[in-house]
């Protein structure tokens, strides 16, 4: 079985700004990243979304999808850092 990595990341509040700007409501930018974990599932294996919702933040939690790795949050970063 493989090994479990928990990533806890904070998004930058521009970015979440950007993201929040190029939608019409704040549902459709949740409902995109929800998309975005939907077509990470990978095949064969039950997908779970978990959406918690706070009235400062929100939470996406998914199991049985690709997710980040350590290279793609690299990438992530550095292109956070340019914005």
């Amino acid at each position: 079985m493989a090994e479990r990595v928990t990533v806890r990341e904070r998004i930058d509040p521009a970015i979440t700004a950007s993201l929040f700007a190029n939608y019409r409501s704040s549902a459709d930018a949740v409902m995109e990243l929800v998309d975005n974990a939907i077509d990470s599932r990978i095949k064969g294996s039950l997908l779970e979304i978990l959406l918690q919702v706070h009235t400062s933040h929100f939470v996406i939690e998914t199991r049985g999808g690709e997710g980040m790795g350590p290279a793609e949050l690299s990438c992530a970063n550095a292109s956070q850092e340019r914005v």
